[in-house]
């Protein structure tokens, strides 16, 4: 698990990187934390092994399965790559 905080930029009311917000490392609360735990058991249960969840907390806003955010944008920044290590066998196709 990692967290990425958007700042949005001077004057622009949305936060996500399509318009100029940046991309900081940030740390959760523990009960962010443990709500992210959670989000990620139920998550995990109907077989989504990964996803972006979108906070103001305490409320989740979204999660995203297919685009989250801020993954290119990290590694740009040379931000931490907390990722797991992906296995070294080839992908059924």
């Amino acid at each position: 698990m990692f967290s990425i905080r958007n700042a949005r930029h001077c004057g622009e009311p949305r936060g996500n990187t399509a318009h100029r917000a940046q991309c900081t490392d940030t740390t959760l609360t523990p009960e962010e934390h443990d709500l992210c735990l959670h989000i990620g058991q139920r998550l995990f249960e109907h077989g989504i092994h990964f996803a972006g969840l979108n906070l103001a907390s305490p409320y989740v806003l979204e999660y995203n399965v297919v685009n989250p955010s801020c993954l290119n944008e990290r590694l740009t920044l040379g931000l931490p790559d907390r990722a797991p290590i992906r296995s070294q066998h080839p992908s059924p196709m």
